[in-house]
Parts: C-alpha cells; sequence; structure tokens
C-alpha cells in the first residue's frame, strides 16, 4: 500500500464536482505537497505508528520504484 494525491470528481449538471470536498474543499488544495502536509499529520492524529506512516510514504514507494 502507497500513500498518492488523487484526486477524484466528477460532472454533475455539466459542472465539475470535486468528490472528498469534507477533506478537500473544491481540490485546490491536492499538491504534490498535499500528502506531507495533509496526509500525514491525519494518519499521526488517527495514531498511526511511525513505522506504519514510513512503510506507506517511504519504504512501499520505494520497493516500487526500484526493483
Amino acid at each position: 500500500m502507497v500513500a498518492t494525491i488523487d484526486l477524484t470528481w466528477t460532472f454533475v449538471d455539466g459542472n465539475i464536482k470535486i468528490l472528498w470536498g469534507d477533506t478537500n474543499e473544491d481540490g485546490d488544495d491536492r499538491t504534490y505537497s498535499y500528502p506531507l502536509r495533509k496526509a500525514v499529520p491525519w494518519m499521526r492524529e488517527k495514531g498511526l505508528p511511525k513505522q506504519t506512516i514510513d512503510k506507506f510514504m517511504i519504504d512501499n514507494l520505494r520497493r516500487l520504484f526500484t526493483w
């Protein structure tokens, strides 16, 4: 499992609607720094151990991109 910055959207009445607006209003905040600024603090807040966060953010990505 890895952390990503995917953005999910759909069209409603001909307009783009960003989904998950409760955590990412209008999608304006979804940049490459999003995981470090938002996801990591959220995981810490939810009690995930540092080892688990490092696995999502570092170790699994390293394995994915270097095999």
